[in-house]
């Protein structure tokens, strides 16, 4: 076996896991403020208990109004439902809860494990291009006091693919520790112990700049796994950025939006039935009742529609002869816009507005200096757009005798 960093007496490593390895790390140092995730535990119990009586007062009304379809309208507490128990995970995970990292057959397995409960995403070793430990750099520890200095020391553990998205193998651990599991992963035959040897994955520490929001930060480098096609041309460059796919590029929308339509499509089917059966109330109740669906499906096929066109948009950027021109292709048609460099304060990731399990989708947003920000290419990786954003700021000439807007 390939020399590696010896684990920390912290971090202990089980052998007898299936041919392979169970790397389990202690309970994260928070100190008291461990108890925080005391709060996302209690509010997600008290939204649980709300939603079941909620259901039970609203489920029977549409049970009797409708018959046995009415209890459909049930699953219109699922969402949140599936919110609140994310909040008890959470918070069960910041009081109680730990990392470990599976690895078996080619194959690692990670997440939180919280008593029982291990919370898992898994990830090829094949598919891994490099793992990198990320850091907050020194001087911004010496910075920080209480739970901001706690949580400057840590660091974590992220694995980058060839495709897709990367993976966070452990976070919240000082980078000593992450490092020297990241040399055990690494290791030519740690990950699969009866299978062909693999070529060492390289590892990298990586000093990630603390941003709590939009900024800009230089990354020079393509991310591992971007599909997105660099050429240089005379006097500047080309991006091409292809389309990520509904499932990939729609943040999780696309997803919702089926499930929105398929509830939508039983329930309006179940009321379809009771009405022959003559089972509707007369009147003005029928219209108002048809309206009020009528709501709800016209949101469902806006939310598709828009997943769908999130993910099949494409777009081209070319910097050249000192302008910038962009053009994007999406399912309501094609946009363009171009700008002399001169025009442009610089370009930047910011939010879109869109949030994700309460994380922000990002985009990318070209800031002239006069106008509104101009914003493009949302949802994409952090990364990529923070690559391409660089690019983009290294071609745009400084102002004179102005700071940036």
């Amino acid at each position: 076996m390939t020399s590696v960093t010896p684990l920390p007496p912290e971090v202990q490593c089980d052998t007898s896991f299936g041919g392979g390895a169970v790397y389990i790390f202690p309970r994260r140092d928070l100190g008291g403020f461990r108890w925080v995730g005391l709060a996302p535990i209690a509010g997600g119990c008290v939204a649980l208990a709300f939603l079941a009586f909620w259901v039970w007062g609203f489920a029977g009304g549409m049970v009797q109004m409708f018959g046995p379809w009415g209890a459909l309208s049930g699953l219109l507490i699922l969402p949140g439902v599936a919110a609140a128990v994310g909040g008890v995970l959470l918070g069960g995970a910041i009081s109680f809860g730990h990392a470990e990292i599976h690895v078996a057959n080619g194959v690692i397995r990670y997440g939180e494990r919280i008593g029982p409960i291990f919370w898992r995403k898994s990830v090829r070793r094949e598919r891994i291009a490099r793992l990198a430990v990320h850091s907050i750099p020194r001087n911004e520890q010496r910075a920080q006091a209480g739970l901001a200095r706690r949580v400057a020391e840590m660091a974590a553990l992220k694995a980058e693919v060839h495709q897709g998205k990367p993976r966070w193998l452990a976070i919240g651990y000082p980078e000593p520790w992450l490092k020297a599991v990241a040399d055990q992963l690494a290791a030519e035959d740690a990950l699969d112990v009866a299978a062909v040897a693999a070529p060492p994955l390289p590892v990298v520490l990586v000093e990630s700049p603390v941003r709590f929001g939009a900024g800009d930060i230089d990354r020079f480098e393509k991310p591992a796994g971007s599909l997105v096609e660099h050429r240089e041309i005379p006097g500047g460059f080309t991006l091409v950025v292809p389309a990520l796919g509904v499932w990939r590029g729609s943040a999780g929308l696309f997803l919702f939006s089926l499930f929105w339509c398929g509830f939508m499509t039983l329930f309006t089917g179940g009321v379809g039935l009771s009405l022959l059966n003559g089972k509707m109330p007369a009147g003005g109740e029928v219209w108002n009742f048809a309206m009020v669906m009528a709501v709800f499906w016209a949101a469902g096929l806006g939310m598709l529609l828009a997943a769908i066109n999130m993910g099949r948009r494409q777009a081209a950027i070319a910097v050249a002869g000192g302008q910038l021109k962009l053009i994007q292709l999406g399912l309501f048609g094609t946009k363009r816009r171009e700008w002399l460099l001169e025009e442009l304060a610089t370009a930047r990731i910011g939010k879109s507005g869109m949030e994700v399990n309460d994380v922000p989708v990002m985009q990318l947003h070209i800031v002239p200096r006069d106008g509104k920000p101009y914003s493009l290419l949302t949802g994409r990786d952090d990364e990529e757009l923070e690559w391409i954003a660089t690019l983009l700021r290294q071609a745009i000439p400084p102002q004179q005798g102005g700071g940036e807007q």
